[in-house]
C-alpha cells in the first residue's frame, strides 16, 4: 500500500503502516489487552536537491551531529500497532530539518544502548551510547562501524546479546 500509493513522507509511512497493522491484529482477533507491545521503527528521507531530511519515528528517535554538537529529534512515544488511550488511530508527526554538509545522523533501534554488560551487569544506556556517537562521528564510516561493534562486543562480555542490535549512519558530503 505504501509502495502502491507512492508515500515519501515519513510521517505518512508510519501512519499508513499503524492502520494497517491495526487492521491485522483487529482481523486475528487480537485487542489491546492482549497486545502488549508493537513495532518501533524510525524512517527518514532526504531531498539531496533541497537538502530537506524528513523524519518520524515510532519509540527511535534520531540522533544527528552538526559542527561537533549532538542533537536529537524525538520520536513519537508510540508504536506501531497500537492506538491512543481514547482508542483512536495514533498520528505519526512527521518533522523537518535543513541538512548541511558534514553532518551525520544516526538513526539505531534500543539494543545497543539496553545490552546488558560491564562490571555491574547494567544497560549500556543512551547517555554513553551519545558520547560513543559524538566521539568517532568524524571517521569513516567503516572505522565507526568497528569502534562500534568492539565496543559493544566488549561491554557484553561472556553475556547474551539481549536484543536485535540496528545502527545506520549517514553522512552528508
Amino acid at each position: 500500500n505504501i509502495i502502491e500509493k507512492e508515500h515519501t513522507q515519513p510521517g505518512l509511512i508510519l501512519n499508513t503502516l499503524n492502520k494497517e497493522m491495526v487492521t491485522a491484529m483487529t482481523q486475528e482477533q487480537f485487542n489491546a489487552s492482549t497486545v502488549k507491545h508493537g513495532m518501533d521503527a524510525a524512517i527518514i528521507s532526504i531531498d539531496k536537491t533541497t537538502m530537506q531530511l524528513e523524519f518520524a519515528g515510532a519509540h527511535n528517535s534520531l540522533y544527528y551531529i552538526r559542527k561537533g554538537e549532538l542533537h536529537e529529534i524525538k520520536a513519537d512515544k508510540n508504536s506501531i500497532g497500537s492506538y491512543n488511550r481514547e482508542g483512536e488511530e495514533i498520528v505519526f508527526q512527521n518533522n523537518t530539518l535543513t541538512v548541511e554538509k558534514g553532518d551525520v545522523f544516526y538513526l539505531f533501534s534500543d539494543g545497543y544502548p539496553d545490552q546488558i554488560g560491564g562490571p555491574n551487569r547494567k544497560k549500556f544506556y543512551y547517555k554513553p551510547f551519545k558520547e560513543l556517537l559524538l566521539s568517532i562521528h568524524h571517521l569513516s564510516m567503516e572505522e565507526q562501524q568497528e569502534i562500534l561493534d568492539t565496543t559493544i562486543t566488549d561491554w557484553r562480555g561472556e553475556r547474551d546479546q539481549t536484543d536485535d542490535i540496528l545502527v545506520i549512519g549517514i553522512k552528508i558530503s
